[in-house]
């Protein structure tokens, strides 16, 4: 089957892959309270390089959390449509896809972002974003 070659440990289940995502994903959450509450990007009395850094590392970390709630979301989507599908390969297979799909979503929330900070974002830009994240996932699918 196809799905083999890309789940490389059979041991594995799929609950500890989401058990390993909402870790994850509760890590980075408080990362981003963090940066909210007790660092301002915008604001430092030390050097310019300082709130470059600080809005870049903000920038990940939100990646990193919506990366991992997207996964989620997109598992449970998955898992719901297939109820009577019980393997754990297949399971497996389908939360692989799931974070491949959950880390192109957060990349596209952070490409939006990222240029609505930099308030050039527009409908064509933000179709534009989503359109080619869209072509990236066709990519994936066919190879």
């Amino acid at each position: 089957m196809v799905y083999n070659k890309y789940v490389k440990n059979k041991k594995m289940q799929y609950r500890s892959l989401l058990w390993i995502l909402r870790f994850i994903a509760l890590i980075a959450f408080f990362g981003v309270l963090y940066f909210v509450f007790y660092l301002s990007p915008y604001v430092s009395q030390i050097s310019f390089d300082l709130i470059t850094w600080n809005i870049v590392v903000f920038e990940i970390i939100l990646l990193i959390f919506l990366s991992a709630i997207f996964s989620i979301l997109l598992f449970w989507i998955r898992r719901i449509g297939r109820k009577g599908l019980v393997k754990n390969e297949k399971m497996l297979f389908m939360g692989i896809i799931s974070i491949r799909q959950g880390i192109l979503l957060g990349f596209c929330a952070i490409i939006l972002l990222v240029l609505q900070s930099f308030n050039i974002l527009t409908w064509w830009d933000g179709l534009l974003a989503v359109g080619a994240i869209l072509m990236l996932e066709l990519y994936f699918l066919v190879k």
